[in-house]
């Protein structure tokens, strides 16, 4: 007894710090309430206890989908889940502990709790950066151990490098990553999508079992069969340069698009230069220009000094050196310096009158599209 008194006496949290853990071991669930009536049943078994609804709650809130965006209560819900041992609510808390507002959420958490239950007022609790670090790997580690393949692969990689408080163990690096691979296989037989594609990637990188490219391709086809986006995009690249596979650019053409049509902007990238060389495709200058059109507008700056070159060379589009020269301002300017001396040698010839009206568009542009600009 005296040896807990004397840790509590020299604890640098102030009594209000240890109210609020006693009390969050006593949190009862987020009121259900105010849910909408789509999302009523899924919140009556959420507070009855049911893992799978409090993990899916979690995630509604913190998308914002079918009610206010609420992080404190998304993380409420996945906490719930994840004490209930819904391996990937813990995994996800895992991540929310290592990321950098853990501990600003925590702390927020706290300090609605105390609000909430003391008429006091507001109370800043400090937590310490450690205190959330340990916080993220007993989660991690807990998914891990309930057979989570993403949280095995996370722990082996965190053994490989040594960080977040690991110390570098090869032989645990290999224990886990042998674990995952089982776990994503376990996981592929029973219909995953993302499971093939993460049990590709280990075989891909050699990592928990020997490097095996053919099999890397074998599984990225079944998750891009099953839909998974990163999935089509990998099988692409593998098609493309003929890795683990034989080379066939149609069909890489075909898998870039069906990733493109899920969203994914590097597929995009890929697609579109394929339609300006007329690899795998029928050569479009026009559908090329279309693509890297949107991968501009998204921010790509490789996209935008693309279209200074179409511009300027009437490749695609009617050939317009202001609009070409305003792309390149744009973009920043092509990085090698080849590519900066025949954009400004195509331009050589522009007034003061264009390169104003070039710079006028420049502001314009950035002005409706400010959530372009990293």
């Amino acid at each position: 007894m005296k040896r807990r008194l004397r840790f509590l006496a020299a604890c640098v949290l102030p009594p209000a710090a240890v109210l609020a853990f006693v009390l969050l071991r006593l949190e009862p669930l987020p009121d259900i309430a105010h849910l909408p009536p789509a999302l009523a049943a899924l919140g009556t078994r959420a507070v009855h206890g049911d893992a799978t609804a409090q993990y899916e709650l979690s995630r509604h809130y913190g998308r914002g989908d079918g009610v206010p965006s609420d992080d404190v209560t998304a993380f409420r819900w996945c906490r719930a889940a994840a004490r209930r041992g819904y391996a990937e609510a813990q995994f996800q808390l895992a991540h929310f502990y290592f990321s950098e507002s853990g501990m600003q959420m925590k702390d927020h958490a706290l300090v609605v709790w105390l609000n909430w239950h003391l008429p006091r007022g507001h109370i800043h609790i400090p937590m310490a950066d450690e205190r959330s670090l340990a916080a993220g790997n007993r989660w991690l580690r807990a998914a891990a151990d309930n057979g989570h393949a993403g949280a095995q692969q996370s722990l082996a990689q965190l053994y490989i490098s040594g960080g977040r408080g690991y110390s570098p163990d090869p032989a645990e690096a290999a224990k886990w990553y042998a674990r995952a691979v089982e776990s994503y296989r376990r996981d592929a037989a029973q219909g995953s999508a993302e499971a093939p594609y993460c049990l590709g990637r280990m075989y891909w990188d050699g990592r928990g079992v020997p490097q095996d490219l053919a099999e890397a391709a074998q599984c990225m086809k079944q998750g891009a069969e099953r839909g998974y986006a990163e999935a089509q995009y990998n099988l692409a690249i593998a098609y493309e340069r003929g890795i683990g596979v034989r080379k066939d650019e149609a069909l890489a053409a075909e898998w870039y698009f069906r990733a493109v049509e899920q969203g994914h902007h590097e597929a995009k990238w890929f697609l579109a230069h394929m339609y300006a060389d007329g690899r795998g495709v029928t050569q479009s200058a026009k559908q090329a220009v279309k693509l890297f059109h949107e991968l501009a507008d998204d921010g790509s700056p490789g996209a935008r000094g693309k279209l200074a070159f179409m511009y300027l060379e009437g490749s695609g589009v009617a050939k317009d050196e202001v609009e070409g020269w305003k792309w390149w301002l744009v973009s920043g300017g092509p990085k090698a310096s080849e590519d900066r001396e025949k954009i400004e040698a195509l331009v050589d010839s522009l007034t003061p009158e264009q390169r104003a009206e070039a710079w006028r568009r420049v502001d314009e542009y950035k002005a409706t599209h400010r959530n372009s600009f990293w």
